[in-house]
């Protein structure tokens, strides 16, 4: 699922989390691989996710964190 919670909680979840399932894609948010439906790619270079279930916010990949994110999802 979808975990969106305040930085300093979410600075120690992303600890806490196994990094092989577990991303952070933004400064609030992260997401498990197996919530991941599909990866499309904005002009602004920025990265939009749609996920299972559905969030009631847009996930984009921050770009800093887009060719971090490409090879997690490899």
């Amino acid at each position: 699922g979808v975990k969106y919670i305040f930085d300093s909680t979410i600075d120690t979840l992303e600890k806490e989390l196994d990094p092989a399932s577990f991303f952070r894609i933004s400064r609030g948010c992260i997401i498990s691989r197996g919530s991941i439906s599909s990866v499309s790619r904005q002009m602004s270079g920025k990265m939009v996710i749609s996920a299972t279930p559905k969030p009631p916010f847009e996930m984009t990949v921050s770009r800093a964190r887009v060719a971090e994110f490409l090879e997690w999802m490899k």
